[in-house]
């Protein structure tokens, strides 16, 4: 699989079980974003990581998986600079392209509003949502609605009235667009990865 962190060993200590996976020695997309807080990363760096984390979702997607967690922090680096996406602790599986997840799962800034709504069912455009949030989050440096600094139990009904919009002279229109294009709140509009 393109782009994907593959695990090597499941070993199991205690009541815990431990991945030992291909290491990736430049650390997370959200860990080279550090230095440059609180900012993100200049756009000429962003454009090849969403075309590599796109790739790996195009695959993941194929094989009828919803990741259900794409963020920063799940998305390494190697040494020589390859783009691995990993954790797929929490990935959901679709037998066809009809079926639906109803499993309140994810992590609460990268989540689509259709995942706050108990009676919800989903499938892989969940992913496009967190794809764009992931843009918003790379760009910028946080992920969308952070600023808010509202609770849990209020921001899906904040994403329901508000869709992030990235907002600034320093980013190109097609970095804000293809951020606005993926946090559709309509999920039959968001694109296919």
């Amino acid at each position: 699989a393109k782009n994907i962190n593959h695990v090597i060993e499941a070993v199991p200590v205690g009541h815990s079980m431990w991945m030992v996976t291909e290491y990736c020695a430049g650390g997370s997309v959200a860990t080279l974003m550090r230095p440059t807080a609180p900012g993100g990363l200049q756009e000429k760096w962003i454009i090849p990581i969403l075309r590599e984390v796109a790739e790996a979702m195009y695959w993941v997607h194929g094989q009828g998986i919803i990741h259900r967690d794409l963020k920063c922090a799940n998305v390494l680096i190697t040494e020589v600079g390859d783009v691995q996406l990993c954790d797929f602790g929490v990935a959901g599986v679709i037998e066809t392209k009809f079926d639906k997840r109803t499993t309140f799962i994810g992590t609460p800034h990268w989540m689509a509003p259709e995942l706050f709504d108990d009676s919800a069912s989903y499938g892989t455009e969940v992913d496009i949502w967190a794809f764009g949030a992931m843009v918003y989050e790379i760009a910028s440096g946080l992920p969308p609605n952070v600023a808010f600094g509202m609770d849990f139990s209020k921001l899906g009904t904040h994403l329901k009235q508000h869709s992030p919009r990235l907002e600034g002279d320093h980013y190109s229109s097609a970095l804000k667009d293809i951020i606005s294009y993926c946090l559709q709140h309509d999920r039959t509009q968001r694109p296919a990865i």
